[in-house]
Formats: C-alpha cells, sequence, structure tokens
C-alpha cells in the first residue's frame, strides 16, 4: 500500500512563500495555486496572501488546519472569529512565532512559566529598533507576542504613547506599558526612526535579570543577580542553540496535519494580541490607560464588531462664518 503524502496549499506570494513552501515540501505534497478547502488537507497563508483574514476562515470552515505566516493585520474581531471557529470545527490554527525557536527565549520560558516556576516574573522590558521596517505595527506586534508566551495569563490594560509621527501621520516610535495579574509589567519601546538597529528582551525576577539579544540569534543569554543576591555570581553567560524557525513551524505543522504530532493551535493567544495592539492604538489617540477585551466580550452579540462613528452634525464651514462648526460624533 502505498502512502499519500499530506496536501497542503501554500498561499502567497515572493521569497518568503517560497521559503514556506520549500521547508514544507520536505514532508507534504505542496500546492501554490488556489484550490478548493476540499482538495486539500491543510493551509499555509504565507506573506504576499491575498485576503488572508477570508481565506483562513474559510479553510477553517471546512475543518482545515491553517498554519497563519503572514503579516498579522488581523483585528481583535477577527481574530476572536477564527479563534472560535477553530474552537468549533476541531480544526488547529496555528500563528506562527518565529521567536519560539530561539534557544534563549525558549530556556526563559521553561523557568518562569507554570504554577510553580523556578523564577517567578515581575516584569518584562523589550526594545525593538529597525531604522527601515516598514511598519512599526509589526515590531509593536511581535513584541507583545513574545511577553504574552513568556507570561502567559490575560492582559489587563494598556497604556501607549506615540513619540514621533512622520510627515504624513504615521507613527515613528511608541511606548507601551501593559498590566497583568499577580502585577505583572510589560513595557515595550518600538521606533523605526533611530540610525542602529537593536532588538534586546530583558526579563526581571525576584532574584534575576535576564538579558536576550534577540537582533543576533547566536549572542548568549545572561543572566545576572539582584542587588539582594550579593552572594550570587553577578554575571554568567549561557549559549543557547537556536533552529531555523521556518523550517520548524513547518515540520511541526506537517507532523500535525498528518496526525503523527499534538496540536500547536495557538489563536487564543493572539486574539489577546490583536486586542493589546488596538487597545493601545485606542490609547495613543485618547490617552491613558485602556482596557483590553477579552476574546468572549469581542464574540458578545452586541459587540461583534468595533462601533462605528456616525457624524451628525456639524464639520462644514458655512457661509457665514470662517469657523468651522464643531463635528459631533455617536457610536451605534
Amino acid at each position: 500500500m502505498t502512502h499519500q503524502r499530506t496536501r497542503i496549499q501554500v498561499l502567497g506570494s515572493g521569497p518568503a512563500a517560497e521559503k514556506w513552501a520549500a521547508a514544507l515540501s520536505q514532508t507534504a505534497a505542496v500546492s501554490l495555486v488556489p484550490e478548493e478547502a476540499s482538495e486539500i488537507d491543510a493551509l499555509v497563508v504565507a506573506p504576499g496572501a491575498t485576503d488572508a483574514f477570508g481565506a483562513t476562515k474559510r479553510a477553517l470552515a471546512a475543518g482545515r488546519p491553517v498554519l497563519f505566516a503572514a503579516s498579522f493585520s488581523l483585528s481583535p474581531w477577527q481574530a476572536a472569529l477564527l479563534d472560535a471557529l477553530s474552537r468549533r470545527t476541531g480544526a488547529p490554527l496555528r500563528i506562527a512565532e518565529p521567536f519560539q525557536h530561539h534557544g534563549s527565549l525558549h530556556f526563559l520560558q521553561r523557568l518562569t512559566r507554570g504554577s510553580e516556576p523556578i523564577w517567578p516574573l515581575r516584569y518584562l522590558r523589550t526594545t525593538s529598533i529597525a531604522p527601515f521596517a516598514a511598519r512599526i505595527d509589526e515590531l509593536a506586534i511581535e513584541d507583545l507576542a513574545t511577553c504574552q508566551a513568556l507570561i502567559d495569563l490575560p492582559p489587563r490594560t494598556v497604556t501607549a504613547t506615540a513619540a514621533q509621527r512622520d510627515e504624513t501621520g504615521g507613527i515613528s516610535a511608541v511606548f507601551l506599558a501593559v498590566t497583568y495579574p499577580k502585577d505583572v509589567v510589560v513595557q515595550c519601546s518600538i521606533s523605526v526612526v533611530e540610525p542602529v538597529a537593536t532588538r534586546q528582551l530583558i526579563a526581571v525576577t525576584r532574584t534575576r535579570t535576564v538579558s536576550i539579544d534577540r537582533l543576533n540569534w547566536a549572542a548568549p543569554l545572561e543572566v545576572a543577580a539582584t542587588a539582594r543576591e550579593a552572594a550570587a555570581p553577578l554575571r554568567r553567560s549561557i549559549t543557547i542553540a537556536s533552529c531555523d524557525p521556518v523550517a520548524e513551524e513547518a515540520l511541526r505543522f506537517a507532523q500535525t496535519v498528518a496526525g503523527r504530532g499534538s496540536s500547536l493551535g495557538n489563536s487564543e493567544r493572539w486574539v489577546w494580541v490583536a486586542a493589546l495592539w488596538w487597545a493601545a492604538r485606542q490609547s495613543m489617540s485618547f490617552g491613558g490607560a485602556i482596557e483590553v477585551l477579552a476574546p468572549k466580550v469581542l464574540l458578545s452579540p452586541s459587540n461583534t464588531e468595533p462601533p462605528p462613528l456616525r457624524v451628525i452634525e456639524g464639520g462644514g464651514r458655512g457661509t457665514r462664518t470662517t469657523t468651522r462648526p464643531q463635528l459631533t460624533l455617536i457610536a451605534s
């Protein structure tokens, strides 16, 4: 009896999509041509995909596992809908997480997570400076997702400040502060205008401070003792091997689809990530801390989409005055 290879469609274009296709072709039959969901076993939404949300929704509705590896630009309402659809159909939805395959980050995750962590986290601080980044959203979302994977708790509030805007009104730098239960705090500094590229994560526990240089994956993890632990070594460097995130994600997804691996679904975490960045955008616009909407709130019958704003009065310039009438807005 011949073994039929798993059929996986890669939806996308460009070098990044081709890299995903090449990685998956090691263990599955890959198609780069759009097909009906009934003709494939799983879908990979790669960079360059058109209508990534719609394609993911259709595949999950047909009971097909999905690996979402495109730029994560989903609204919290879209992310919550896909998560709920995945749960209802039993088809795993995996959002690609390249940071999970950084050896140092995985090591830190094992020490700080769980019901009885060896090093309980007090706060996380990230710095991401990418002078040539096209979108600050991608940097911010990756940092928030990394912190969410480490903390593994529902965030409460987020406060965001846009430090600079370019000539077109886009955000060039932003500072984020996120509060979690158990008095855990996250601080993120993201910029696309500074001249030197830097990516770093600092994790502070009760007795240790851990530093990870995420720009250079070959850099060692640095562990320093706090002032309270004067008898402990001041600093240690630990080199932990990392792996190719695309190859690893592709292999594990193909094994899951073929029934030889456990489900890698992580869509609930990314609902929180989408809600975090949406709340951060609100905070930048209106100021102050914004509560992060929970998945069950996002999917409630009265809150399936963000409320639209309607102009009911004002906005024009009258013929008898040079002043602009005040806008009156209502949410419906």
